[in-house]
């Protein structure tokens, strides 16, 4: 190992057992670096330079199995959001992908994903209002329509009482449209009972 030779080289065991833990010290902020740019296979060759009887193996080990299992959760994270984005599981999606590693690289990964995340959130929630709005109008269509019916039976029922007792039919129309509160427009080819605005 490079390092093994510089612990050969140095004068004493003290000084080299230093310049050993400046460079593993070294090695370690470069591999660090690595991953930090999504290199993990890079970053492991990288700690492999730190010599086994070093004091900072142990730390270099830990490193390398800690990134490992970081990038293996990280992966399966990713799979499992991209299976919700197309199940259209936004939420699912989003919640997911929050919990994978922020750094730049990972981020580069994961920002895209996130985005289509938040837009089809954004589009849920549109259309959630706007089935909202419909199921209202809707409610009040059939409300006014059933105002309407309720209206024109009541309104038939006067007519037909008006007709029964002798009276003409323009008469009884006119008569059962007024008593119903309602007004007689004659605007038309027929004339209608318009019922008083609530």
């Amino acid at each position: 190992s490079l390092l093994l030779g510089v612990k050969d080289s140095a004068a004493t065991y003290k000084e080299a057992r230093q310049m050993v833990d400046n460079l593993s010290a070294q090695v370690i902020e470069k591999a660090q670096g690595q991953i930090l740019d999504g290199k993990i296979e890079e970053a492991i060759v990288t700690l492999a330079a730190i010599p086994l009887d070093a004091p900072a193996n142990a730390t270099a080990q830990n490193l390398r199995d800690s990134w490992r299992k970081e990038w293996k959760d990280n992966e399966a994270a990713i799979a499992e959001a991209k299976k919700a984005l197309e199940n259209k599981e936004w939420s699912q999606a989003k919640a997911v992908l929050a919990k994978i590693s922020s750094t730049p690289y990972w981020r580069s990964q994961t920002d895209p994903l996130k985005k289509e995340a938040e837009k089809g959130i954004e589009a849920a929630i549109v259309y959630e209002q706007q089935q909202r709005e419909q199921a209202a109008t809707a409610a009040q269509k059939a409300e006014k329509a059933k105002q309407e019916d309720a209206f024109t039976q009541q309104l038939q029922s006067l007519y037909d009482t008006y007709v029964k007792k002798g009276m003409d039919e323009v008469s009884a129309w006119t008569t059962a449209c007024k008593t119903m509160g309602g007004t007689v427009d004659d605007s038309g080819p027929e004339s209608i009972c318009k019922p008083k605005a609530p």
